[in-house]
């Protein structure tokens, strides 16, 4: 019998606690394609980049400033 055991999935409303922003505005990202994602058997968006989901919405949701204008 071959096990596999899952990495740390994220779902839509951890990554909204991380971000934060509403879990509405991470569902609506995620389907309009703008976040990677997958979706489990449930249906449910999973994330398999959290911190990279987390920068995403960051700069679309203007929460920070995209990585070119950053000053240093």
């Amino acid at each position: 019998m071959n096990l596999r055991i899952e990495p740390r999935r994220y779902t839509s409303t951890e990554i909204a606690r991380l971000v934060p922003c509403s879990g509405y505005h991470v569902r609506k990202f995620a389907d309009s394609g703008d976040l990677k994602t997958a979706k489990d058997h449930n249906g449910w968006h999973i994330f398999p980049d959290p911190e990279e989901a987390v920068r995403t919405l960051r700069r679309l949701l203007a929460l920070e400033e995209p990585e070119s204008t950053q000053r240093e």
